[in-house]
Parts: C-alpha cells; structure tokens; sequence
C-alpha cells in the first residue's frame, strides 16, 4: 500500500505558477502516471492531443477547459486525440490520470468519448449502508466515483480486486491502519483488504479495478 500526504509533500516546478506531485507511475506495456497539478491564478496549461486517455478530477478551486467551467469535485475524463486547454482565474488544484483503460470498441458510444461530471448537478445514489455514491465512469472492471460519508459510518471489511485507489476530498479517512485526512492519497494493491470507517462526515474520490496483480 502507498500513501501520500500531499499537504507535507514538496511540489516540483513544472512552469512558471504550474507545479505538481507525482504520485503513481508505471512503465511497460500498460503505461499510467497519477499526479496532482496546482495552476496559480491566471494560468493557462494546456491538454495536448494525446495517444492516451485522460482522466482530471477537480481538487480544489475552479478551472475551464475550453468553454467548460469545472468547479471544484468535478470530472472530466477524455478519450485519446482530443485537446485542449486548462485555465485559472484564482488557482486551482487537478487530479490528474493519464493511460486510463479506454473502452472495448464493441462498448464505445459515438458521442461519449468525453465524459463530463459536474457534480452540483448531478444526483446522489444510496450506496451500501448509509453511503451515498456519484459515479463518474465505469468501463470493464475498472470504475470511479464519489463516495460521501456520514458522520461515525463504518463500511465492511472488503478486499480490493483489481486494487484500489484513494484520494480525500473532505474530512477524514480511516480504517484499521491508520488516519488519512484531507489531501491523503493512497494506491492499495490487487486483493489488499481493510475494514473502513469515518467519525466525522467525509468526501473521498475513488478509483477500482484499474491495477493488475502484482506478479504482472
């Protein structure tokens, strides 16, 4: 299991007022990289067209891309050769996931090849017990979502096929190994396990299926 507090981690200089944390990367011939990027108040980045899919999930603040307004929570997955480019006016924080599984071809869906979530429109659904989860995109096994915690909730204890990855949005995480508040990321591997639970109302983003067993 890998955890990052990215609130007491240092951030490399990618340009002038765009900088960022590598969290996750892999090589070979599955290639993904996760990483966090903070743009300053008026900067511009731009997505180039790319030969992999993208995913970005809206940490903090609000940015545009193109005539798109993505507030905070928000997410955009795009699929590979679309382009564009991301813009600040106060600052703004990105998850960002490169190398995503694309769709099956017999699955793609003429139109959907960008998914777009902005979350204040966008309905909750009952999850297990007294959670409540948004999906933002499922393909195969692999799916993301929201997922929004009641106050002194506890989940199951579960294994994780196909792994399982964390980022904090609000509040504090928890389960049997330690406390993860917000700005915590954590990658758990293929078939890890944990029992989950918060004592105080908590936001987090999560990703599943997306990582192979460790042997590959």
């Amino acid at each position: 299991m890998t955890i990052i507090d990215t609130t007491d981690t240092p951030w490399s200089r990618v340009a002038a007022g765009i900088e960022e944390i590598r969290l996750s990367h892999r090589r070979g011939s599955d290639p993904y990289t996760t990483f966090l990027v903070r743009l300053g108040p008026g900067r511009r980045l731009p997505d180039p067209q790319a030969e992999v899919t993208r995913e970005i999930l809206v940490f903090e603040g609000a940015c545009a891309l193109d005539d798109i307004t993505l507030e905070e929570g928000d997410y955009s997955r795009r699929a590979p050769g679309y382009a564009g480019t991301w813009e600040t006016e106060d600052g703004c924080t990105l998850l960002v996931k490169t190398g995503a599984s694309p769709p099956p071809p017999e699955e793609t869906v003429p139109g959907q090849e960008v998914v777009l979530v902005q979350t204040m429109f966008t309905d909750w659904l009952p999850g297990q017990g007294n959670l409540k989860v948004m999906p933002l995109h499922s393909v195969g096994s692999e799916s993301s979502a929201l997922v929004l915690w009641p106050a002194n909730e506890r989940f199951q204890p579960h294994k994780h096929w196909g792994g399982e990855e964390i980022l904090v949005l609000r509040g504090t995480f928890m389960d049997e190994y330690g406390v993860y508040p917000k700005g915590t990321w954590m990658q758990s591997p293929h078939l890890s396990s944990h029992h989950p639970f918060v004592e105080k109302e908590t936001l987090i983003y999560v990703k599943t299926g997306h990582l192979p067993p460790v042997d590959e």
